[in-house]
């Protein structure tokens, strides 16, 4: 199959940026269309609308976007006859947790094709006449350069040469080695997570505003009281706040706030560790989130809405990812400010334990496996063998030893050593391995599992095949950390994946709303909630391998909160 290269420019990167120019290429010839002329529009338009034409673009959710909302094209019908090749590089490598690999248009061209990428020196043209107008930044540079200027349609005309290029290269590569139904169903994935960043998050930006400007004042009075009490004009130095700790005979690694949270402290030290602490979480919600929510866009509808974007394959294992911000770990103090529709509610569905059952379903763990038939839960069987715990337990105690039993079950699946099980429990060495001894006789199948992962990476066997059909890696030297972490996180995300398909044939692709970790959520009216509900749990229970995976659904209401 052959496709034309496909390319845009714009005013800028964010959301209220508009088009610019549209191009169309392959081979050595190209077209560059001034996107403020209604003919040129109305050529751009034809093309995109032919049915018989395939495109390719490079990060395609950018193009087809601006395409989409400059009202040349639907999203989803362009979606459906354009190839990205940034998805099928990262089918092909998807990285290692080690090497970084290459998913930039140049240095992917430079990579698989064997040639100089042409965007390469038509980016240095245009950076060249930036400067000669004193065109500092770049999104100066992108907003002022006249649409007409020669290396600004050489530029254009690069990419679509280097994008045509790449997809000839990896398109057969990727059906040969990974297949043409992982292809278009990934393709189908980033479609549905493309609707979900158009269609955008309503947020009540007012009270978010005045949250912004509350929490503002907050950081100040918290950095001028630690430079009062403690002597300390930045607390963000880490050169200032390692001298500190080490003139009272504290040394520290790094600034990290893991680090600094972990230290065994008194006194004054622990005073400035808890403040400290508290004004970098106070400064992230500020400078990270709401500020984010306050300055948020409104949309031609005049609703004030975020469009964070939703990546499908940007992790290394699949996991989804979202930017702009990251909404997985949004503030829940903050998520009050992100609303349904008006007269629609959330619906939040979340597999239940699937970590641990993805483990026993990959591993072959009937022991494992036969807890969640029997529909036990995997955290109280780990409890009652170690500590025995039973129904007559106190349920404060029964509560703490489930608790302390996940990291226990966890560490038993991905091959967590003693030591860093003692750490986590807060226990001795030799106590973490008596636990450990007890898992291997609760749950044999397992530590075989994780030695024959570990020494398939070591002797070279770096990918694995996941049931889906899509490859994770994984890089020798991180065996011990990745090596099942991988697969399960992996087949986890496609499980996530399973649900979206499945929800988008049920009618409810433009009523997703978000994922979050393990989870979906859809906005839906008020009055089908419960139809809702009943269908997302349905869509999301399922098994693998003989082993149940399982969720449950429940309202969450008119505003985004923990269900």
């Amino acid at each position: 199959m052959s496709c034309i290269g496909l390319d845009v420019e714009t005013t800028g990167i964010d959301w209220s940026d508009s088009l610019r120019t549209v191009q169309f290429g392959c081979g050595e010839l190209a077209v560059v269309l001034d996107a403020a002329s209604p003919l040129h529009r109305y050529a751009a338009a034809e093309v995109l609308s032919r049915a018989d034409v395939w495109f390719t673009a490079h990060n395609a959710a950018f193009d087809i976007g601006h395409l989409h909302r400059a009202g040349l094209i639907d999203y989803r019908e362009l979606w459906s006859r354009t190839v990205d090749t940034i998805i099928l590089l990262r089918l092909l490598h998807p990285g290692d947790a080690w090497s970084r690999p290459a998913h930039g248009l140049k240095a992917a061209t430079e990579q698989w094709c064997g040639q100089g990428a042409s965007s390469a020196d038509a980016k240095d043209a245009l950076k060249a006449l930036w400067r000669e107008n004193k065109w500092r930044k770049e999104s100066d540079g992108w907003k002022n350069t006249p649409v007409d200027a020669e290396p600004y349609i050489l530029y254009g005309a690069a990419d679509v040469f280097d994008g045509s290029l790449l997809c000839a290269t990896l398109l057969p590569l990727a059906a040969e080695l990974i297949g043409g139904a992982v292809i278009a169903r990934e393709h189908r994935v980033q479609m549905l997570c493309h609707g979900m960043t158009l269609r955008g998050l309503r947020v009540d930006v007012e009270a978010a505003a005045q949250d912004a400007e509350a929490t503002a004042e907050l950081v100040e009075v918290l950095r001028a009281d630690i430079a009062d009490q403690f002597g300390l004009e930045n607390p963000n130095s880490g050169k200032q706040l390692t001298a500190w700790f080490a003139a009272r005979g504290v040394e520290l690694p790094d600034t990290k706030a893991d680090t600094i949270k972990a230290l065994d402290l008194d006194g004054e030290a622990a005073e400035l560790r808890d403040m400290l602490l508290k004004l970098r979480a106070t400064s992230k919600e500020g400078a990270t989130y709401l500020r984010k929510l306050s300055s948020a866009s409104t949309d031609s509808d005049g609703i004030t809405r975020l469009h964070p974007s939703i990546g499908a394959l940007n992790a290394r294992t699949g996991r989804f990812s979202i930017t702009g911000p990251s909404m997985q770990n949004f503030p829940p103090s903050l998520r009050k400010y992100v609303l349904a529709e008006p007269g629609h509610v959330l619906v939040d569905a979340d597999f239940s334990a699937v970590e641990v059952r993805l483990a026993a379903a990959l591993a072959g763990d009937e022991a494992l496996a036969g807890v969640f038939r029997r529909g036990e839960d995997p955290y109280l069987v780990v409890a009652g063998a170690i500590w025995g715990v039973n129904e007559s337990t106190p349920p404060d105690l029964r509560k703490m030893r489930r608790s302390a039993s996940k990291p226990v079950l966890l560490g038993h699946i991905y091959g967590r050593g003693p030591n860093s099980l003692a750490k986590s429990l807060g226990i001795e060495k030799n106590e973490a391995k008596a636990l450990q001894s007890k898992m291997n006789e609760l749950f044999p199948t397992l530590p075989a599992y994780v030695a024959r992962a570990r020494h398939s990476t070591a002797a070279g066997l770096t990918a694995t095949r996941l049931p889906s059909g899509r490859v994770v890696q994984v890089h020798p030297r991180e065996q011990y950390t990745a090596s099942v972490n991988s697969t399960v996180q992996g087949a986890g995300r496609d499980l996530l994946v399973d649900a979206l398909l499945a929800l988008d044939d049920l009618g409810y692709g433009e009523r997703v709303w978000l994922p979050i970790h393990d989870e979906w959520i859809v906005q839906v009216p008020e009055e089908e909630a419960e139809k809702a509900c009943a269908d997302l749990s349905r869509v999301m229970t399922t098994e693998l391998r003989g082993v149940p995976i399982t969720a449950d659904a429940e309202v969450i209401g008119s505003h985004w909160r923990k269900a």
